[in-house]
Formats: structure tokens, sequence, C-alpha cells
């Protein structure tokens, strides 16, 4: 008879596999170059409700532009707090985004 897995282990194992694929995704991302242009239009329908249309002043509170780019990836694969994850987009929508609230600096 064979002991049945402790569900804290499928836990964790999920979340390691979660890590591991951001982190992927992340290192694919790296790679793209943005286009800030495209970059508006995702960020205006999808990111300026909380962070505003300067990505400094919305209710999140959070200036966009200071943080690195990987942790930004990351954010918005995994989302982070009450920010949801926005891991529908594709890898071209995020650098787009990314390149756009560096615009913004």
């Amino acid at each position: 008879m064979t002991k049945p897995v402790p569900w804290i282990f499928l836990l964790a194992l999920s979340t390691f596999a979660c890590s591991a694929s951001t982190s992927s995704r992340v290192s694919t991302i790296n790679g793209l170059k943005g286009d800030a242009t495209a970059g508006k239009s995702v960020y205006t329908s999808n990111c300026a409700s909380c962070h505003g249309s300067d990505a400094k002043s919305g209710s999140a509170r959070e200036s966009l532009p200071s943080k690195s780019a990987s942790t930004a990836y990351a954010q918005i694969i995994d989302g982070k707090g009450s920010m949801p994850s926005f891991d529908n987009l594709s890898d071209q929508d995020i650098a787009n985004v990314w390149a756009y609230v560096q615009s913004l600096k």
C-alpha cells in the first residue's frame, strides 16, 4: 500500500512550478524589444485604473518606472498583494507595456 501524498507537499510543488514558469517567461520577455506606442493601449486598458495615467500616481501608490524590468514582469505575470495576475497578456504585450512605462520617466 502506498502512502498518500500530503497536500502541503502538493501545494509547495505547484508553487515551485509556477515560479519556474514565471522565471522562464521573464527571461523570454527580457529578450524582447518593447514598443511603447503599442504598450500605451495595453497599459491604458489594464493598468492605468490603479497605477494612474503617469504610472506614478494611481491608487496603487507605486512608482512603476523605478522598478527593475524583471521585477515588473514577474509581478505582471503573478500579481502581488492586491494586484491581480495578468498572465493572460502575451510576452510581447508585457514587453510593450514596460517600454511604455519607461517612456514616462
